[in-house]
């Protein structure tokens, strides 16, 4: 946490192997307890800096409970292979970096994404996003994706 700059980073060379990490996770078709609980433990790690990333560690962690030994192994699919594809796409865009640029808490903020766009209000300020002309590369991404984008990864300023 850098006080001075008011953001949150993930050291360079950690983030790197995070997304190798991943890279290679992608590649499996059975993983084992230990393989699982030492990704879960990486994932929660940048969890601090990724907002809404534990959203997608969950079914990871809760999978890890089923195998009784760190031998064991579990067929890759499901919710685990949806969320770890969502932390390998977003893993690939990410600098590692997330600014705190207010102080202040935010108590409510609406927001809604269909495939053609989002938008979003806080207080009497509100945005819109149109995916094919503002961010055309958002087109084919999740929604929580595409949310993300809008809300905390520079999207548009309200107002």
């Amino acid at each position: 946490m850098d006080s001075t700059t008011l953001e949150l980073r993930l050291p360079t060379t950690k983030l790197e192997q995070l997304r190798q990490d991943l890279a290679d996770f992608q590649q499996c078709k059975h993983v084992s307890k230990k393989q699982l609980q030492s990704l879960a433990g990486k994932l929660n790690w940048a969890s601090s800096v990724v907002r809404g990333g534990r959203v997608f560690l969950r079914r990871i962690i809760d999978s890890i409970t089923k195998l009784k030994h760190d031998w064991h192994k579990m067929r890759l699919c499901g919710g685990i292979l949806h969320d770890s594809h969502w932390w390998y796409n977003f893993m690939s865009t990410f600098n590692g970096k997330f600014f705190l640029l207010n102080t202040d808490p935010v108590t409510s903020v609406y927001t809604d994404a269909c495939k053609t766009g989002a938008g979003g209000v806080f207080g009497t300020d509100r945005f819109y996003v149109n995916w094919k002309e503002d961010f055309p590369l958002a087109q084919t991404l999740h929604i929580n994706e595409q949310i993300s984008i809008c809300i905390g990864f520079g999207g548009p300023a309200l107002g």
